[in-house]
């Protein structure tokens, strides 16, 4: 239930040598911040270094702040909004690094599930692996409505840089998301912003062009 309190500061999570699905999931509200959490993997591309579960969970607002996030199977903070009411989740002021080339599947966040999310004020980068299963690529951050609608995303202030694509907004052409995106640098990944479906406001950013971007490589 929300009422599971969690608040954990400047501690080191470090799961090498285990298989971890999960190094810290929510089930309330709480905070993670000036810590280190790293080295969290699971077979098959999984591996969670921060997690909101959903199971059996209502409302809960977390702070996810001034945190280095290395190493992690699958998603660096992930997120979605409980079984019953709003989840809302501020990642803030986080180095979040994916494995870089390789077969990895690294997002450094994702938020999904009729999540709300502010994420502002972090470096993101090195989400670069691909899936040899089934060729699917790392991501900076993602958000989709594809397991419930209302999930929305207010990206300000990151640096996103050396990912395959920088922001991914939807899932397929029925994805209702809603995201705002400004005054972030958004600079040498692949695809800078795509999406499935949703018009995503992606005004007053760095794209390492004083042109704009370029719809294509390096944005």
């Amino acid at each position: 239930c929300s009422s599971d309190l969690l608040n954990l500061s400047n501690v080191t999570l470090d799961g090498i040598g285990r298989n971890i699905m999960d190094g810290i999931r929510f089930k309330g509200n709480g905070s993670v911040t000036s810590s280190i959490i790293k080295n969290i993997t699971y077979p098959d591309y999984n591996g969670y270094a921060i997690s909101m579960t959903y199971e059996g969970t209502s409302g809960r607002t977390v702070l996810i702040e001034n945190n280095q996030i290395i190493n992690f199977g699958r998603v660096g903070v992930y997120m979605y909004k409980g079984t019953t009411g709003a989840t809302t989740v501020t990642v803030r002021g986080n180095t979040i690094t994916g494995e870089g080339l390789g077969d990895y599947l690294n997002n450094a966040v994702e938020v999904e599930g009729g999540a709300l999310a502010i994420i502002e004020n972090n470096n993101i980068s090195n989400c670069l692996g691909v899936s040899s299963s089934d060729g699917s690529t790392s991501l900076g951050i993602v958000v989709t409505t594809y397991f419930d609608p209302g999930t929305e995303a207010t990206i300000a202030g990151n640096n996103i840089s050396n990912c395959i694509t920088g922001i991914e907004v939807g899932y397929d052409g029925s994805d209702t998301s809603t995201v705002t995106a400004h005054q972030n640098n958004i600079t040498g990944n692949t695809y800078g912003v795509t999406s499935t479906a949703p018009e995503v406001n992606a005004t007053n950013n760095w794209w390492g062009d004083s042109s704009g971007p370029s719809g294509g490589a390096l944005d």
